[in-house]
């Protein structure tokens, strides 16, 4: 098995339109991924604010 190692520095605020390729290099069980705290816990609120925002959606349904 092969295993890619992706650092992601070149991204200074992941938002809503960059986030979808983050989740897909996060979530690839092949892709290591670094990324400062900074960052990540950028990451980790848009990912909150993105669920939340579903979450209304299907109660308002």
């Amino acid at each position: 098995m092969t295993t890619f190692y992706l650092v992601v520095e070149q991204v200074e605020t992941i938002t809503e339109e960059n986030v979808h390729l983050i989740n897909i290099q996060l979530f690839s069980s092949y892709v290591e991924v670094e990324m400062n705290k900074k960052l990540f816990n950028n990451y980790l609120e848009l990912i909150q604010k993105q669920f939340l925002e579903f979450v209304e959606s299907i109660k308002i349904k």
